[in-house]
Order: structure tokens, then C-alpha cells, then sequence
């Protein structure tokens, strides 16, 4: 992409956003963090607890938790084993 020219790399997938992210870290073109524009109008809205909702990957990994804390202080709950469970089920 880099050598396409692109401005910026943006990745829709949770999964490939956790591998991609340490490498475009090493590389010239801007990289947006997948949690940076929810967490920019959650900051908007004023709020700082955030309920989070997806796959049960994307709810256990620390992606979007781990982004939320450090980069904007919000505190994020995910519904625990059993509705994640549902939730899969759901989706």
C-alpha cells in the first residue's frame, strides 16, 4: 500500500488490525487505530464508561479496552463468558 501511495492504511478487521498494527508502527504511512474514531465520539458525547459489544474475540481481546484506558481514560465493560457466549451465538 505504501508503494501504491495510499495517504493512510486502515484496518476493518479485528483480527488483522491485532498483526497489523506493530508492523505499520515501523512504516512510513499513517496507520488509524481501529478503536481511535469510536473512542473520539465517545470523548465528544462526555462519556467515559463504555459497554462493549462484538464477537466474543473482540470482546475478551484487550484491543479496544486496552486503547479505550490508555488513550482516552475510559473504563470499558464487556458482558461476561455466558452472554458473550449468546452474543456469538447472535452474530
Amino acid at each position: 500500500l505504501e508503494a501504491a501511495g495510499v495517504d493512510l492504511v486502515v484496518s476493518v478487521s479485528n483480527t488483522l488490525h491485532r498483526a497489523v498494527a506493530p508492523i505499520m508502527e515501523k512504516r512510513r504511512t499513517p496507520f488509524l487505530h481501529i478503536a481511535d474514531p469510536t473512542g473520539e465520539a465517545i470523548r465528544a458525547a462526555g462519556l467515559k464508561r463504555v459497554g462493549l459489544l462484538g464477537t466474543g474475540a473482540t470482546m475478551r481481546s484487550p484491543l479496544f479496552a486496552e486503547r479505550f484506558r490508555t488513550k482516552f481514560g475510559f473504563e470499558t465493560i464487556a458482558p461476561g463468558e455466558a452472554d458473550m457466549e449468546i452474543v456469538d451465538r447472535i452474530i
